[in-house]
């Protein structure tokens, strides 16, 4: 297999390597069936960021594929058309992938600050790595590529590393966070394990991390033809799993929030949560949702007496005669360290 075959126009691809590219991008494109389907039909609300970002993503995928199949097999005269179709799938499939990401970050992450930050990077990126490859990828297929061939193939090692830094963070912040949710999780709900779907959600993120390092390994073993046809899969597989992903969050942040919320659980006019147990004490916690997480804060449960003739709360740390009662009841201390949230910040949606 030639080194870096394929990078410029006058390098045809053939034999058992012109195989190994047909094949892997004929599976990215019935990935990306498979994805329309999930579009047309599990997709209930087709707006925002999120879907769209999807829609952009996917068919980046099938433009890319298709550009490279052609290159592959085409004849060299009609160049322009294919990498037409590879730079503009090539553009959509990566950054709208990074945008999926980003677009379901607000689920598990609650800063606002840290969100547009990722966004931002997001947009730099793009515009820096994007506007360059494009240029040197017509160049590098032009009728005279010799001049092209070297600094395409620098900036080629270079947009790659950077994409993968890029996807890595998220990812990377997905799994920190998740790791923290699941904590708050097992506090709550007196369990010593994490649930099953935060070991779902950060084994799926790892599996995105080493999809990326396997391309980035491929185009420094300069195998540039097949790490390209081999990225067209491994971003049709990532947004195979996003779907999933996005399942594992929204059943975990709604799980949690059902916990904090329903069962019996109001809100009085003084913003306490106050709830009837089965034994017919009740529990009065001066705390807002477990979702928002404040930055610090003291969550304290007091146990109270249901008795009319008595409706005294005692202090936290003591031991405490119920009226009327054979047990001993000690109150219940949460402390719970979160990220900090703005005045007026409004709440996260799923």
């Amino acid at each position: 297999m030639v080194a870096n075959a394929g990078i410029t126009g006058d390098q045809p691809i053939q034999g058992p390597t012109a195989v190994l590219l047909v094949v892997l991008d004929s599976v990215a494109i019935y990935n990306v069936v498979e994805l329309t389907f999930i579009i047309l039909t599990i997709f209930k609300r087709r707006t925002g960021v999120y879907f769209w970002s999807f829609v952009v993503a996917t068919y980046g995928i099938l433009l890319y594929s298709g550009g490279f199949m052609m290159r592959t097999v085409a004849p060299p005269q009609g160049s322009y058309a294919y990498i037409t179709l590879i730079a503009v799938g090539w553009v959509a499939m990566v950054t709208g992938q990074s945008m999926v990401l980003w677009s379901r970050l607000h689920l598990i992450l609650w800063n606002s600050a840290r969100i547009r930050l990722i966004l931002w990077m997001i947009i730099f990126n793009a515009i820096c790595m994007h506007i360059p490859i494009v240029v040197m990828v017509f160049g590098a297929n032009s009728p005279k590529p010799g001049v092209w061939a070297q600094p395409y193939s620098v900036f080629e090692k270079l947009q790659i590393s950077v994409f993968f830094v890029q996807e890595s963070i998220i990812s990377s912040l997905y799994i920190f966070e998740a790791r923290k949710f699941s904590r708050l999780q097992s506090a709550v709900d007196n369990r010593k394990r994490p649930s099953r779907v935060m070991n779902d959600l950060v084994a799926l993120n790892i599996l995105i991390i080493l999809l990326d390092m396997t391309i980035l390994a491929l185009e420094y073993a300069n195998l540039y033809a097949v790490q390209t046809s081999f990225k067209a899969l491994a971003y049709s597989i990532k947004l195979k799993m996003e779907y999933h992903i996005l399942n594992q969050l929204v059943e975990a942040v709604s799980s949690h929030r059902g916990r904090s919320l329903d069962n019996g659980w109001t809100i009085p006019s003084n913003g306490q949560r106050d709830a009837t147990s089965n034994t017919g004490a009740s529990s009065s916690v001066p705390m807002t949702s477990l979702i928002m997480r404040p930055e610090n804060i003291l969550y304290q449960t007091h146990i109270t007496g249901t008795s009319d003739n008595c409706h005294e709360t005692w202090p936290r740390g003591n031991d405490c005669q119920v009226p009327g009662e054979g047990g001993v009841l000690k109150t219940t201390e949460v402390k719970v360290t979160s990220e900090s949230r703005s005045d007026g910040e409004p709440r996260p949606s799923l």
